[in-house]
């Protein structure tokens, strides 16, 4: 028991760590205009095109992009 929890708590702080660095690295994106960083979005797609497999953006999934009410639908799976 003490092994595995000697073993755990680096992980904990590891994962904890990670998520603050993940949180500072968005955080920087508040202060941009929304559809700048959906066109930095599109040009990542784009250059990783041959590594996705299949991708739908529907007119709607990209009005809602444009217009900043991205909110997650009970069929997306978010909550």
């Amino acid at each position: 028991m003490e092994e595995a929890t000697n073993h755990g708590k680096p992980l904990e702080e590891e994962a904890a760590y990670r998520t603050r660095v993940r949180q500072k690295e968005l955080d920087l994106y508040t202060a941009i205009d929304p559809r700048k960083v959906l066109a930095l979005v599109m040009t990542d797609l784009g250059q990783n095109a041959g590594r996705i497999g299949n991708l739908t953006i529907t007119s709607e999934i990209l009005a809602a992009l444009l217009d900043g009410r991205v909110e997650a639908s009970p069929s997306s799976g978010q909550e």
